[in-house]
């Protein structure tokens, strides 16, 4: 709805997908640390005189950071993927951008002739694509994660 309110434009998709998606992340973020809050570790620093700045910068951030790292870079995944749908139903990025969405669209009308790379070439990469970063997401996050460790 913002999109179509706002005209499609980059500025536009950029802006609708920060304001419709940044609670997601303030959601996490906040339950992580709060979570990272009540462990044994954080007591264990408190009771040994640690201030209230040391315990935050120190622990609770760096264990707090990489369920966000991982959600942002899953999203990365996604995003195009959101710009690719509106674009290929004709509100995303206006026509002449090189986009995914709109090769798709263009090339629908080609689907029945002897043309059919015109479609599978652009959908194995869009598969192709969010594979990588889904992926790369799952990496990141099994490195970043301390149980591991």
């Amino acid at each position: 709805m913002l999109i179509t309110i706002l005209r499609p434009s980059i500025g536009s998709l950029v802006l609708s997908f920060t304001l419709t998606g940044w609670a997601s992340y303030a959601r996490l973020i906040r339950g992580d640390i709060l979570r990272t809050r009540k462990l044994e570790y954080i007591d264990g620093a408190r009771s040994l005189g640690a201030n209230d700045w040391r315990i935050i910068s120190k622990h609770v951030v760096p264990n707090s950071i990489a369920s966000l790292l991982t959600q942002s870079i899953l999203d990365l995944g996604t995003i195009p993927l959101s710009i690719a749908a509106l674009s290929f139903i004709g509100i995303g990025l206006p026509v002449g951008y090189t986009d995914w969405g709109q090769i798709m669209n263009f090339a629908r009308s080609w689907l029945d002739g002897p043309y059919w790379y015109v479609t599978v070439f652009p959908a194995a990469f869009i598969i192709l694509f969010s594979l990588g970063w889904n992926l790369f997401g799952d990496a990141v996050r099994d490195a970043f994660d301390p149980r591991t460790r």
